[in-house]
């Protein structure tokens, strides 16, 4: 069941995201880690922190990568194909 937290005046939207899916999508196009962290402005082993889950990816970092990738959310949703 999806999740909203109210901030501010914005409402935001949680729902079960795949992040170890990033991972397979990145190395599916054919990008490097490192290029895609300096594209996002971080450390390479930073971005291997969040992709291999031992850190929380911050909503701003997930938006980057989204948009680098050319990705919609419910791609990496455990719930997205269904919605669809």
């Amino acid at each position: 069941m999806p999740k909203f937290f109210k901030k501010g005046h914005i409402f935001v939207y949680f729902e079960i995201i795949n992040v170890r899916k990033l991972r397979a999508i990145r190395r599916q196009k054919k990008l490097s880690l490192a290029s895609v962290a300096r594209l996002c402005g971080m450390h390479p082993s930073t971005l291997s922190n969040y992709e291999l889950e031992k850190t929380t990816m911050p909503a701003k970092v997930l938006v980057r990568l989204l948009m680098l990738y050319q990705i919609d959310i419910a791609d990496i949703t455990t719930e997205g194909k269904e919605r669809v």
